[in-house]
């Protein structure tokens, strides 16, 4: 049985929210004909790579989009 879009994004946000880092956990997630699109701010490049990492290998991806902005939260943003 082939996962629909909104189910796929719904497992990836899963992942991100049971992560163990917590910056990963208000990320968003929307997901059409197997290409998943990671979306929200993150403080590092290191933890917008966790994320993609977080995501990969769920059933119904065939690519991950990674749209997460690196934004640096001591200058505001």
């Amino acid at each position: 049985m082939r996962k629909d879009g909104s189910d796929v994004a719904k497992a990836a946000e899963a992942r991100l929210r049971t992560s163990p880092y917590s910056a990963l956990r208000n990320l968003s997630c929307e997901c059409d004909d197997g290409v998943l699109v990671l979306h929200g701010p993150l403080g590092s490049y290191y933890h917008k790579q966790l994320a993609q990492e977080t995501v990969a290998g769920i059933g119904g991806v065939n690519r991950v989009v990674n749209e997460i902005e690196v934004v640096d939260y001591q200058l505001g943003g």
